[in-house]
């Protein structure tokens, strides 16, 4: 590395201390993004103008995520020593003995001392008057007066007219507020300088009914700390409690009542910490937990619904159940993502992985069931198969391949299959007659020209021929036509057997009943004119054979 860009780092390099007086700036002026991004320089948090300091104005303008910030970095220590310092006992006076005598050993006024690197120091009696604590109860800031109560501010200490912070919240009609100091151990009947009790600032009834309640049940002043420390205690409590909530996850086989209780108490976790202010972050995990809670519990639930409805065959029940399944499953998959980024620890998906799965399986059952019942309605409506069924067959068929990869309900997937083999039955009978042969039968005296090339058989000619094949006889070739003919008369007869056994149309059986006899009869035709062919051309080649064999001596 050069010099020049040594140098050129080493004055890229802040001292945060030299930024404290923008830290302050920012958080006066409430800019909350510019005090985020000089909090991320760890700039001091102990800077003041001799009266306010950062932490006043972060919880005079709300703004929490610097608060948090600057409870962390300690901005309330000073505060906390001067707490300290006021509790201690008062020095013993010093007696002189005459005016004349010196006061060498008596120690020197202290000087106020410049605390934590803050650039102005305030006095200690000045840090326990007008506190942020004040400035955050008269803004409305809940969550910035429980931080505050929690990081040791009390909500005893007044102002420079002696209102204390419930005196602030009672004016400005901030009765949550008003209940949190209360609750916190706030004194309903403190007086300030103008003698007025906050219940005399008060302007609604609600806030004056919670100030009523806390005049007429007071607790005993030497009670007051133990109640605002068992208050604090009740908020880390409700933090806990949500926390752990979060991380409870019924089984993947848990019913929708199981979920629906789970959810119910994790809701009322964080509604109760909501109400508390518990720190935002655990608000947000708790709030997406809660999400993926619903949207199981939803989920669950619509799982159920399209389980006990049996199969979905109408386009109504399609878009009321399955459609609103496969919304709430979406909805779930984000829920799902956005816990796993929230919440650590546990099931990344809070349950939902398993219900998911379930769902989509039964997504596509659903869908498969469907279709496969609209695919059956145009065949189940004709009374017999013909060419203008072969779409619908085709498309039944597809329907019932998926039906029977997602397990379809086996009524529904039983009587599709019936209906296609019956169909399909009736289609291949009527293309099976259509498509019988009309050879040419045996007549008395037929012309010369009558019988064509394929209605006759003939001996096959191998190498000896005309004599037979060595060690065997002639091999005999029935007529084309009618094997042919044979294929086609069994194609009938399959056909035929199929439509009886699937119960195919009545009249179509009957036909095909008849067309098979018809060619039943043919083919005994054919095959006695096979037989007889056969039987002239052995007698033919036979007396040629001798007289090849006689030749064959002569040479």
């Amino acid at each position: 590395m050069s010099d020049a860009e040594g140098s050129e780092e080493e004055e890229e390099r802040l001292d945060p201390a030299v930024l404290v007086s923008d830290f302050y700036a920012a958080c006066k002026a409430g800019d909350l993004n510019q005090a985020k991004e000089l909090q991320a320089y760890d700039v001091p948090p102990f800077y003041s103008d001799g009266n306010w300091t950062p932490l006043h104005w972060a919880c005079r303008h709300g703004m929490v995520e610097v608060v948090e910030r600057l409870l962390e970095d300690g901005a309330h220590r000073p505060y906390l020593d001067a707490v300290e310092e006021s509790l201690r006992p008062p020095p013993a006076p010093v007696v002189k003995v005459s005016s004349d005598e010196e006061d060498e050993g008596a120690p020197a006024p202290a000087e106020p001392l410049v605390k934590f690197g803050t650039v102005n120091s305030i006095p200690s009696a000045k840090l326990l008057k007008n506190t942020p604590l004040h400035w955050a109860a008269f803004g409305g800031h809940l969550r910035i007066v429980w931080l505050l109560m929690k990081a040791g501010y009390r909500p005893s200490d007044v102002d420079d007219v002696g209102n204390s912070p419930l005196h602030l919240a009672a004016a400005g009609d901030k009765h949550l507020i008003v209940r949190a100091l209360v609750a916190g151990g706030a004194d309903a009947l403190a007086r300030n300088d103008f003698n007025n009790a906050p219940g005399h600032l008060a302007t609604s009834e609600r806030v004056k009914k919670e100030l009523f309640e806390a005049e007429n049940d007071p607790p005993h002043p030497s009670t007051r700390q133990d109640l605002h420390e068992a208050n604090l205690s009740r908020y880390d409590g409700v933090k806990a409690t949500l926390e752990q909530e979060m991380q409870v996850i019924p089984p993947a086989d848990a019913d929708f009542a199981t979920l629906e209780a789970q959810r119910k108490t994790l809701a009322e976790a964080l509604q109760t910490a909501r109400d508390a202010c518990i720190v935002n972050e655990v608000i947000v995990k708790g709030a997406a937990a809660l999400r993926r809670s619903e949207a199981r519990c939803a989920l669950r639930e619509q799982v159920d619904v399209v389980e006990g409805g049996g199969p979905t065959v109408t386009q109504r029940a399609y878009a009321r159940d399955v459609n609103k399944l496969e919304r709430l499953r979406r909805e779930a998959i984000k829920a799902a993502e956005e816990g796993a980024e929230l919440i650590e620890g546990g099931d990344p998906t809070g349950g939902l992985g398993a219900l998911m799965e379930e769902a989509d399986a039964l997504g596509y059952r659903s869908r498969s069931e469907y279709w496969l019942y609209q695919c059956c309605t145009p065949l189940d409506a004709i009374d017999c198969a013909d060419e203008s069924s072969v779409r619908s067959l085709e498309r039944l068929e597809k329907a019932i391949a998926e039906a029977v990869l997602r397990k379809a309900q086996p009524e529904l997937l039983a009587r599709g299959q019936k209906l296609f083999a019956c169909r399909s039955a009736e289609l291949e009978l009527k293309r099976s007659m259509r498509e019988l042969p009309s050879p040419k039968l045996p007549i008395d005296d037929p012309p010369a020209d009558y019988w064509s090339e394929e209605d006759q058989g003939h001996i096959d000619e191998t190498e000896e021929y005309p004599l037979p094949p060595e060690g065997g006889d002639y091999v005999w070739i029935p007529s084309e036509i009618l094997g042919t003919y044979r294929e086609a008369a069994l194609r009938v007869e399959r056909a035929l057997d199929e439509a009886k056994t699937c119960e195919g149309n009545a009249i179509l059986v009957e036909e095909g009943q008849l067309s098979h006899e018809a060619a039943a009869e043919v083919m005994k035709q054919l095959e006695r004119k096979d037989e007889e062919d056969k039987a002239t051309a052995l007698a033919a080649v036979e007396k040629v054979a001798k007289k090849y064999k006689k030749a064959m001596k002569k040479k």
